[in-house]
């Protein structure tokens, strides 16, 4: 299973999700003469695939963050567009109120 080897697994609840995901991929194949059959089955294991690996993304997290050491001075980033267009004063101070507590610092030059 996903992850075992590091000792975790995910709930019932996005395997369920797999499962059904696989069921539907099984169900496109054999519509494979019927194209508009086959792409709709298909787009529906996508859509129970994507959940299933969203759920199980945060399930792994959830299990594994808070067993990782603190890191102060680690920082999160993003990708900012359009920060040309505002103010820099209030882009920076808007910027860092929000971050700066998730990144676990007080320092307000970041």
């Amino acid at each position: 299973m996903l992850f075992s080897t590091e000792g975790w697994k995910p709930s019932r609840e996005p395997q369920a999700f797999l499962g059904v995901a696989e069921e539907y991929l099984a169900d496109a194949t054999q519509a494979l003469p019927d194209a508009h059959r086959c792409a709709e089955l298909s787009r529906q294991s996508l859509y129970y695939a994507l959940h299933a690996g969203e759920k199980i993304e945060l399930e792994r997290a959830r299990a594994t963050v808070p067993r990782n050491d603190r890191r102060p001075h680690c920082f999160l980033g993003c990708d900012i567009h359009a920060y040309f267009q505002m103010d820099v004063a209030l882009f920076l101070s808007r910027f860092t109120t929000v971050l700066t507590p998730l990144a676990g610092t007080a320092d307000p030059r970041i």
